[in-house]
């Protein structure tokens, strides 16, 4: 434990956020629809699009089912809302089952059983609702700096990345790092020849 502290949402697996967002959770594309649909009118949503689950090789679709259910596990999600189309390829039972498992709140929404899109929007909504409801009244606790994981991504780089943003960014992390935080970041084939800096 060291003398640096941060709050944060410490969730049932030990693990702390810093956000308390309801996760809502397309298990493929052809779901993503729905799911927009439904984080547009519930605040404190937030989607997890993505373009998988769907004509895949078994390997692949298990691979696609293990990162949503790890995404569903991140610290920063509260609770998750799963939005099934009901003949994808992905495991949604599976994503259910291990988010549940983890302690968090999880609902799921099967859009060809409730009979298509309008049904499943407006029982994607009021289970979102609920969802946002339930973890509402979750506190933010004291954590160590060790507990801290920042995740940095590009967001689009222009002239001025080189002299300001990356460069505060860079001292961020190197600071985080330093006093026992983790920091993540991906497009690693920008440092291709400054491994050894790095």
């Amino acid at each position: 434990m060291s003398e640096y502290k941060w709050y944060g949402y410490r969730r049932a697996n030990g693990k702390v956020g810093a956000r308390n967002l309801v996760a809502v959770m397309p298990s493929v594309i052809c779901a993503n629809d729905v799911a927009q649909a439904i984080c547009r009118q519930v605040q404190g949503t937030v989607g997890f699009f993505h373009h998988q689950g769907c004509c895949q090789l078994p390997v692949d679709l298990k691979r696609v089912t293990d990162v949503l259910s790890h995404l569903g596990q991140a610290p920063n999600v509260g609770a998750v809302l799963i939005v099934s189309l009901g003949c994808e390829g992905t495991d949604h039972a599976r994503i259910y089952e291990e988010i549940k498992a983890a302690g968090k709140p999880v609902e799921i929404v099967h859009i060809q059983e409730l009979g298509g899109t309008s049904r499943a929007i407006q029982a994607g909504i009021d289970a979102a609702q609920r969802l946002v409801q339930e973890i509402s009244g979750l506190q933010r606790t004291e954590a160590d700096i060790s507990e801290l994981v920042m995740s940095i991504k590009c967001g689009g780089s222009d002239t001025t990345s080189g002299m300001a943003s990356n460069c505060v960014i860079g001292y961020v992390a190197d600071k985080l790092v330093d006093l026992g935080a983790t920091v993540v970041f991906g497009e690693t084939t920008e440092f291709i020849g400054g491994e050894q800096i790095l």
